[in-house]
């Protein structure tokens, strides 16, 4: 082993031999030093005196050809002199030696903390790659392997951003929900220009992230459905540039499609309920957790003489007077359900009070201060006559 020794005793890594019959034939000193061994202690001995067995079993079965030969940048782990393990990166090949016939030589490289680190980023990038495959938004990431030149005219960069080769880096399962695909199809073995084609609407879509250094939120672009549907979808969009040139960019994608039938479905329920407080013979008034009036029915028009433009966002003293501050009043508003009528006084744009029963109920439940309605009751008799009294509503 006298060739080995020259070229490998003093060198900066760890060097042995193993032979077919299991036993360290050579070991460098570095690899003793490094291990708290004396020089020249594990020559001749047994693997098992540093090598658990699984090791043991690896070295034999690259021997013996049932593993392939060489094996690079694998983890060993080694036991020193003192019983600690410690952990490598090795590399393994099998030689002919003059002496002891068929050996592997194994070469290793402490890990230090480079083997923490690389299980930290393998922990968090599970992590991140769960949250991101699981989120309800479609996701993505365009990855250029032929990067874009940043620095040339707009319609150059417009050209490679729609030329140069490129993959997806990743789709989430959204992505493939939103993009109609068949159940059990991935995305990310498709074409990135199988969905963003080149067309005038995209083409303004890259020209509003070119002057927004692709950093940007709500922009619109045209795609191509796998069902052969065309959608307008929003991007919110960031990128990776560095000196100059475009390696990727990523963002969430939404279907406008959708969100303007759920705009139109949330607009009709909303005039329905308009359509319903206008019907309501009694006025109405619908006030903030700070008893500002936030809305009322067209009942307090014709009964108080009260354009309702004119009361958004007032104070409800300046409409209704109870017993209570008007505060108090809101604070132990009770669930419609249960809430009780109380009199109070209505107040007309003249001045003039109207005697009425107020029903004030919480939108919210018995933890949460928030809005509340108030239903006033007034009397059978022309409202436009003060009423005093419980006369009238006998």
């Amino acid at each position: 082993m006298n060739q080995h020794a020259r070229l490998w005793n003093s060198a900066p890594v760890l060097f042995d031999v193993i032979s077919s019959d299991d036993r360290i034939v050579y070991v460098n000193q570095t690899e003793e030093t490094y291990l708290g061994f004396k020089v020249g202690e594990l020559t001749g001995v047994s693997t098992k005196y540093i090598y658990p067995d699984e090791t043991r079993q690896l070295f034999q079965d690259l021997l013996v050809g049932k593993r392939q030969s060489p094996i690079q940048m694998i983890e060993l782990k080694v036991t020193g002199s003192n019983g600690v393990t410690y952990e490598f990166a090795a590399s393994t090949s099998i030689i002919d030696d003059p002496d002891f016939g068929r050996c592997l030589s194994v070469v290793k490289m402490p890990l230090g903390n480079a083997l923490a680190n690389v299980k930290r980023l393998e922990r968090e990038n599970e992590v991140l790659s769960s949250i991101i495959s699981t989120a309800r938004d479609a996701s993505y990431c365009v990855e250029y392997t032929e990067p874009v030149d940043m620095t040339a005219p707009e319609h150059e960069i417009i050209r490679q951003i729609f030329q140069n080769q490129c993959i997806w880096r990743y789709c989430n399962e959204a992505m493939s929900r939103l993009y109609r695909l068949p159940i059990g199809d991935d995305i990310n073995n498709h074409d990135v220009r199988a969905v963003f084609a080149r067309n005038p609407e995209n083409e303004s879509f890259v020209r509003e992230l070119i002057n927004h250094n692709f950093h940007i939120d709500g922009a619109l672009a045209h795609d191509h459905r796998f069902d052969g549907v065309d959608m307008f979808v929003e991007n919110d969009v960031r990128a990776d540039i560095r000196d100059n040139q475009l390696y990727r960019f990523w963002g969430t994608v939404r279907d406008l499609n959708s969100r303007k039938r759920r705009e139109m479905e949330l607009k009709s329920q909303a005039n329905s309920a308009l359509d319903i407080l206008g019907a309501i013979p009694d006025p109405v008034i619908v006030v903030d957790s700070n008893g500002r009036i936030d809305g009322a029915n067209t009942a307090v028009e014709w009964s108080l003489d009260w354009k309702i433009e004119h009361i958004l966002g007032i104070s409800l003293d300046h409409i209704l007077d109870t017993s209570e501050p008007i505060t108090v009043s809101l604070q132990m508003a009770k669930p419609a359900r249960v809430a009780n009528p109380i009199p109070a006084f209505a107040m007309r744009r003249n001045g003039a009070r109207v005697k009425c029963l107020a029903t004030i109920a919480s939108t919210s439940n018995e933890f949460e201060q928030g809005r509340c309605v108030i239903t006033l009751r007034l009397p059978k008799q022309d409202s436009s006559q003060p009423v005093v009294g419980n006369e009238a509503f006998k």
